[in-house]
């Protein structure tokens, strides 16, 4: 990754800390830095624009990885800012990490009081209304750092 991705990267991570946390500063469970993983879909294997049945096996590798790997993270936080597509096969990759990210926290998920599990971040208006229509709009956290 160059240097200014990098440092976008970080920005990006410190702005999702800020909206998790906002409202929780003086409670014991504010989400800590190391606790978080920020990750770029783009940056994964023929992940363009969307995430679908034509890249699924790599999504899945790619996210069951970041949770195996990084066992006390607790938040896994989706720059979605680049994707326009979400299929329903990548949202089942989602909702086993999500499952896998509760159970290592307080084992149950309310995306208004507890930081962990799935959060996406700046998700394109379309799929935000699609996670609507299905009411699946409440099962991931969602943070808009645009302004």
């Amino acid at each position: 990754m160059d240097r200014k991705a990098e440092k976008t990267q970080d920005h990006l991570k410190q702005a999702v800390l800020e909206k998790i946390n906002s409202g929780r500063a003086h409670t014991n469970d504010a989400l800590q830095e190391d606790q978080l993983l920020l990750i770029d879909p783009t940056k994964i294997k023929d992940v363009e624009h969307g995430l679908g049945p034509y890249n699924k096996d790599y999504f899945k590798e790619a996210i069951d990885r970041a949770v195996e790997d990084n066992p006390d993270v607790k938040v896994l936080a989706l720059d979605m800012h680049d994707i326009n597509y979400v299929g329903s096969c990548a949202f089942w990759v989602l909702i086993g990490a999500q499952r896998e990210l509760i159970k290592r926290g307080t084992g149950k998920k309310d995306v208004h009081t507890t930081p962990e599990g799935i959060i996406l971040v700046d998700l394109d208006k379309d799929i935000k209304d699609s996670l609507r229509l299905v009411e699946m709009n409440g099962y991931f956290g969602m943070v808009d750092t645009k302004k």
